[in-house]
């Protein structure tokens, strides 16, 4: 419903027998004609909607608007855009403890499963309990979140680079990109790799990845998807980095990552979908070890590279995008930070990716 829609009084209302006249001066003249007062009759008690277990989308928060405070689907979204959650949302309180009264995650969740906290004074309460990061700076989570590029309650994030919000994942273009469409699929909360995520947010990003291959595979375009994993003491925000490569190149891909890692000092582990079509990132995630850094690209054909990085000295942290300007000819946008765009660029370049991508946008 639309907030006009909602705010309507419903037909046949009558008064509130709980209604309180705040004016108990009220002089006889008013009270002998009969003056309307101009009062709302009416009214809902949802203050403990939130609380129950929902079945009905329907009745359920918008994600983008809890997160962003805007939604591009305006008043034909068909899910709630609610300030006060919003602002139990930027103070750290859990998504789905919000929308559903519960959450999945249970003791590995690192945000509040409470809706009455304080506030630090700051707008964004994130000292949350839970949190099995092992981070241990004098900032704490507070900092992390507070200055990570990709928290959607961060005062750093650059929300007019976003392109599609789910309720566990959201797509937005790269700084400084490679090639045109460098996407990024980033989960909403602070893991540090998607080999940590939880089932559902799996579910979510998977289906992120399908989108842009097939809205590349229209394009004529294949996809390279690549992550940098590092071990849990230094908390990076988890990103895949989404590269669309030209037909003529794809056939080269593997041989030159395989190149790239021996020239490295080093070799890939091979993963690749078996005979029944089950996903080798799958296999990935079985057998990945978080004490370690690692490096994994998934090829078009869904084989996926993977390497166990003891030593980062060995391996360069650009590794994935270096490899892929060398193979585009785009050595001079190895740095992304030597090629970013003005901000005018950037929110023309969502608009357009955003008008093309519309029709294979899973949210």
């Amino acid at each position: 419903m639309s907030a006009t829609d909602i705010a309507l009084k419903p037909l046949d209302t009558t008064p509130s027998p709980y209604l309180i006249v705040k004016d108990v001066h009220m002089n006889e003249s008013t009270k002998q004609t009969g003056l309307s007062l101009d009062v709302q009759y009416w009214r809902y008690d949802t203050s403990r909607k939130r609380q129950r277990d929902q079945s009905e989308d329907g009745g359920r928060l918008c994600f983008s608007f809890i997160s962003t405070g805007s939604c591009s689907r305006a008043e034909k979204c068909q899910f709630v855009h609610d300030d006060a959650f919003r602002e139990k949302y930027l103070k750290g309180a859990c998504f789905d403890f919000i929308n559903r009264g519960k959450c999945e995650r249970g003791s590995g969740c690192k945000f509040r499963h409470s809706l009455s906290f304080e506030d630090d004074g700051s707008g964004i309460n994130l000292n949350r309990p839970n949190d099995n990061t092992g981070v241990a700076s004098s900032e704490g989570s507070t900092g992390r979140r507070k200055h990570c590029w990709f928290c959607l309650s961060s005062p750093n994030i650059e929300s007019h680079l976003i392109l599609s919000v789910g309720e566990t994942c959201y797509c937005t273009l790269a700084k400084g990109p490679l090639v045109l469409d460098h996407v990024l699929i980033v989960p909403t909360e602070h893991f540090p790799s998607t080999l940590s995520l939880p089932s559902s947010s799996v579910i979510e990003m998977q289906k992120y990845k399908n989108s842009l291959k097939a809205y590349f595979k229209s394009q004529k375009k294949a996809t390279v998807i690549y992550e940098w994993v590092f071990n849990h003491s230094k908390s990076i925000h988890a990103n895949l980095q989404v590269v669309p490569v030209p037909l003529s190149k794809a056939s080269y891909l593997r041989g030159h990552f395989i190149s790239a890692a021996r020239k490295s000092g080093f070799e890939f582990e091979v993963i690749r979908p078996d005979d029944h079509g089950n996903d080798a990132w799958k296999d990935l995630k079985r057998s990945f070890d978080e004490k370690f850094s690692f490096f994994y690209v998934e090829l078009p054909e869904g084989t996926i590279l993977a390497h166990s990085v003891e030593d980062e000295k060995g391996i360069s942290p650009h590794f994935g995008r270096e490899v892929l300007a060398s193979l585009l000819d785009q050595m001079d946008r190895v740095d992304w930070r030597k090629c970013k765009d003005s901000k005018e660029d950037e929110i023309r370049m969502v608009e357009e990716f955003k008008k093309k991508f519309e029709s294979f946008d899973p949210m």
